[in-house]
């Protein structure tokens, strides 16, 4: 009976990250939802934005480092307990500062730099450890959408930072229609798995 139940385990592999596509579709809604508020309301967006990446970053990082806590063997190994650090501490800076209203340039390049570092670490992890169990092709969109906020944080000034706001808002819905049709797929996979056992 316990042979049993490890094969079934085997074969469906629920504690592989792809297979949850609920967490995909979420993803892809906050950032559709992200998306369309960034481009109704830019200049709320563009006083906000420093608040909400800093909150997503922070509580993104702090469940990446309680994984890693509970089973640093998991995911990407020592990649994601650098991401995790790097992610604590810019969220830590972004969310005060942008609760402080503290735009200004220097504060950009800070928070672009480290998200630029955390999306890096990610990368540089999948591709150091592409053939293990646990790969999420989610992943891979999500860091390039942090490595576009970083590159937009370190490139916005004060006469383009309106425009960026909108192309950023537009960037976050193409990002969360591509999740949509990921998490899509990756239902249809886990319906024609249970409909094989």
């Amino acid at each position: 009976m316990a042979d049993n139940a490890k094969e079934l385990l085997n074969q469906s592999k629920p504690w592989r990250s792809d297979v949850k596509w609920e967490i995909v579709a979420v993803e892809a809604v906050i950032l559709a939802v992200l998306g369309i508020f960034m481009l109704v309301n830019t200049t709320k967006a563009a006083e906000w934005i420093l608040l909400i990446v800093g909150i997503v970053l922070l509580v993104a990082a702090a469940q990446l480092a309680l994984g890693v806590f509970r089973d640093p063997t998991r995911g990407l190994g020592v990649f994601d307990s650098f991401r995790a650090g790097v992610g604590v501490t810019i969220g830590v800076i972004a969310t005060i500062l942008g609760w402080q209203g503290d735009t200004s340039t220097i504060v950009r390049d800070i928070i672009g730099w480290g998200l630029l570092a955390y999306a890096t670490l990610q990368i540089v992890g999948i591709i150091v450890s592409r053939k293990r169990e646990n790969f999420r092709p989610a992943t891979l969109v999500l860091s390039a959408l942090v490595l576009v906020l970083g590159i937009f944080l370190l490139t916005a000034d004060a006469g383009n930072y309106a425009g960026r706001i909108s192309f950023f808002g537009w960037t976050l819905l193409v990002f969360g229609i591509v999740l949509g049709g990921l998490a899509y797929l990756l239902k249809s996979r886990t319906e024609n798995t249970t409909a094989s056992a």
